[in-house]
């Protein structure tokens, strides 16, 4: 039974420590009106706002991001990880406050220079996704598609995942509490383009003022990595310990 127990241990520890998770970042040991203590501004204009830790609308208890009070010509960006991040996978928690421009920068070389996904609504392009490039300093659209309006509409929460293999990128987005996993769920949009192998990661907001909100943000290098982004608060382990010392 011991010989038992410590394999089981083992095999509970081992995966979380082999993991290629690459960051998380719940915003939880931040505080409110302060900017993330995790990321860092790239190419910030002068006087331009930062962005700032916020109580979240739907639930006092928790606290998310808003990456600008007000955005400059080309939105506010936050990133984080290294610049030579190439292959990756990333969730996120977005809730969209205003028909705007807002997403995910991957492989940001710098402001000129880097990959951008995005949602649009509204004023611009009604409920559609969009993958563009920007290499020197010129917006480049790689590809767009419609979105479900399910999935689109304002102040509620959407978990989405962007996978970037190679030159290919791809992303899928449900609604926050749906159980269902990515790996069951069907490609919104899929793009391949080579011009940028490497680079930060980081969040992009558009012009308009608070346009959405971010949380539990996890990145690893393949998707299996994120399985092991658990929440502090979880007790996952304690709670199979506890299990293993009643014999269950």
């Amino acid at each position: 039974m011991r010989v038992f127990v410590v394999s089981l241990i083992i095999s509970l520890i081992c995966p979380l420590a082999y993991s290629k998770l690459l960051f998380r970042d719940d915003f939880e040991g931040d505080r409110i009106g302060q900017e993330p203590s995790k990321w860092f501004s790239v190419d910030k204009p002068p006087g331009d706002p930062p962005g700032e830790v916020i109580q979240d609308p739907t639930d006092p208890n928790n606290k998310v991001f808003s990456p600008s009070k007000r955005g400059d010509r080309m939105g506010r960006v936050y990133v984080v990880g290294e610049p030579d991040w190439t292959d990756l996978v990333a969730e996120w928690d977005w809730y969209i406050v205003l028909d705007n421009c807002i997403g995910m920068v991957f492989r940001y070389q710098d402001r000129d220079n880097h990959y951008l996904f995005d949602r649009r609504a509204g004023w611009a392009q009604p409920n559609e996704i969009h993958f563009y490039k920007r290499v020197g300093g010129s917006w480049q659209r790689i590809g767009g598609a419609p979105i479900d309006p399910k999935l689109n509409q304002l102040k509620k929460w959407y978990r989405v995942q962007l996978k970037v293999e190679g030159n290919r990128f791809s992303v899928k987005v449900k609604e926050r509490d749906d159980p269902t996993p990515f790996s069951e769920l069907d490609v919104l949009l899929e793009v391949t383009d080579d011009t940028f192998k490497k680079g930060y990661f980081g969040i992009y907001a558009g012009e308009q003022p608070a346009s959405a909100y971010f949380d539990n943000i996890v990145v690893g290098e393949r998707e299996e990595d994120l399985s092991f982004a658990l929440e502090p608060s979880s007790g996952l382990l304690a709670v199979k310990w506890g299990q293993i010392k009643k014999g269950r």
